[in-house]
């Protein structure tokens, strides 16, 4: 949800700012997982997921989006409980993660591989199996059968015989 909350965000900044200026967005997010739903199909995840990722998607470039590793994460010191006269003197709040203030944006990791992680697995949409079962009594078809030498007559009986046995 907070990736879809920062698309809408800078999409509406982006507006606003670009009759003034010309800019170029970059997400981060320390979710590997809502990372690997944006970059990848969004029809492989179950609705709700599958609705956020293509709202996603169409107001931001799948490749715009970075992780950041949740220790260099600034928004997540407030999460973790540290005082406001500590947070003040915070670089890290200020200026964000110092990978980023040296002008290095990270190798980009965009294939984000969790196959064995299992809320990544949970939005998968569980694959289709179709069976069709067909049981028949050789015994009764074959009395319906020979009631009749007619074929029209034993094509109408087999019709019947499958409607009361669906």
């Amino acid at each position: 949800m907070g990736a879809l909350l920062a698309a809408r965000l800078a999409k509406e900044v982006s507006r606003v700012l670009n009759e003034k200026i010309s800019t170029t967005n970059y997400f981060w997010t320390d979710s590997t997982i809502a990372l690997s739903w944006i970059q990848g199909p969004s029809n492989r995840w179950k609705v709700f997921v599958a609705n956020r990722v293509k709202e996603i998607r169409s107001l931001t470039d799948k490749d715009s989006w970075r992780h950041c590793p949740g220790k260099d994460n600034p928004s997540d010191l407030l999460t973790r409980g540290i005082s406001a006269d500590s947070l003040i003197n915070c670089e890290k709040w200020w200026k964000g993660p110092s990978f980023l203030q040296e002008g290095n944006t990270v190798p980009v990791s965009n294939n984000v591989l969790l196959s064995d992680e299992s809320a990544y697995l949970e939005e998968l949409k569980p694959t289709e199996r179709k069976t069709l079962t067909v049981i028949l009594d050789n015994n009764l078809l074959n009395h319906i059968l020979s009631v009749s030498n007619n074929f029209s007559e034993k094509f109408v009986y087999f019709q019947l015989y499958l409607q009361v046995h669906q």
